[in-house]
């Protein structure tokens, strides 16, 4: 899938800011000709090998995949598109997956959208702050692809 241009650099927060100034929840969405619900899910990691690897994992079952590898980027599409979910890690240099979270909570658009969190992080107050959030999910790193998708299918399937 070809990248749109970079948008230029801003802090997280100015980030967040713009997501919430440019988000527009009555305009109408494209549609979406993915597989599933129609509509993608949105993987957000800066790692470009497990991206990769998590992408083609998700096509495999049956998913259409949109990726980011920013927390900035993540909320250039999401101010685009409703995915079906987000899969979005912790751990980001620009704008951490916990503020990207929070941001997503906050306006009425996305305040339902299911996100998994994922992360290398183990302990309970990374665990408890996902959670206390609004993830519906936290999943560790090394993950197993087969349970990361039946995690996805079980939060999805508790949302219907």
């Amino acid at each position: 899938m070809p990248r749109e241009r970079e948008m230029p650099r801003r802090s997280g927060e100015a980030a967040v800011s713009t997501f919430a100034a440019g988000h527009d929840p009555t305009r109408p969405q494209p549609a979406a000709t993915d597989a599933g619900d129609d509509r993608p899910c949105l993987l957000v990691d800066d790692d470009p090998l497990l991206l990769r690897h998590l992408a083609a994992t998700f096509r495999s079952h049956g998913y259409g995949v949109l990726t980011a590898n920013t927390g900035r980027e993540a909320l250039r599409i999401l101010s685009e598109r409703r995915p079906a979910f987000v899969l979005l890690d912790i751990g980001m240099p620009d704008l951490d997956g916990l503020r990207l979270l929070a941001a997503l909570r906050q306006y009425h658009a996305t305040s339902d959208l299911p996100v998994i969190m994922l992360t290398a992080r183990t302990g309970k107050e990374a665990l408890l702050g996902a959670l206390d959030r609004g993830a519906d999910e936290y999943v560790t790193k090394p993950v197993v692809p087969d349970e990361l998708v039946a995690r996805v299918r079980d939060v999805l399937a508790s949302r219907t």
